[in-house]
């Protein structure tokens, strides 16, 4: 593992989000789940280091988050678009998803949230801020698209990046 500014490789992280996608994991590594996000922002938010991420109501993710106040965001920079599509369709409530994808969990280093054991980057970070999405503040075009239907909003969550590194698998 190697230590490295937030900020390392950022445009490769975030060229990487969309339409690939990154690891998001959330819990303890005996009660933890990982979801594929698209969306997210890392910068500086009240002097901090940050990722902003986006997580909607009804994945499984989003009460961990709520419960352990923490997660993980993991950048592979190997291919794994079968992983991340695996993640990001099944649900860590009915199936285990780290069997399916045969994928495996790393300990966080400073904060108690696992990461995927891949080569990558992986930011740890720790909530300092949410919001919810709603309607009333929502531009009509976004809301129309994404939650007219399911009604199934985002909080979007700040986490303060504590460590961040690059790691192989072991």
């Amino acid at each position: 593992m190697e230590l490295v500014n937030f900020n390392h490789n950022a445009q490769k992280n975030i060229d990487q989000l969309y339409p690939t996608g990154a690891f998001l994991t959330a819990g303890v590594i005996d009660d933890a789940n990982t979801m594929t996000i698209g969306w997210g922002t890392i910068g500086i938010a009240w002097s901090k280091k940050t990722m902003v991420v986006m997580v909607t109501h009804s994945r499984f993710t989003h009460q961990l988050i709520e419960k352990y106040k923490e997660f993980t965001v993991t950048f592979p920079y190997e291919d794994m678009k079968e992983e991340l599509m695996i993640v990001g369709t099944k649900s860590g409530r009915d199936h285990d998803k780290y069997e399916l994808a045969k994928l495996s969990l790393d300990q966080g280093q400073a904060i108690s949230t696992p990461h995927i054991d891949c080569h990558g980057m992986t930011l740890e970070c720790k909530v300092i801020f949410k919001n919810e999405v709603s309607k009333e503040y929502l531009d009509s075009a976004i809301y129309d698209k994404r939650y007219a239907k399911s009604q199934d909003f985002h909080t979007v969550y700040y986490g303060e990046i504590i460590t961040s590194y690059i790691h192989d698998k072991n």
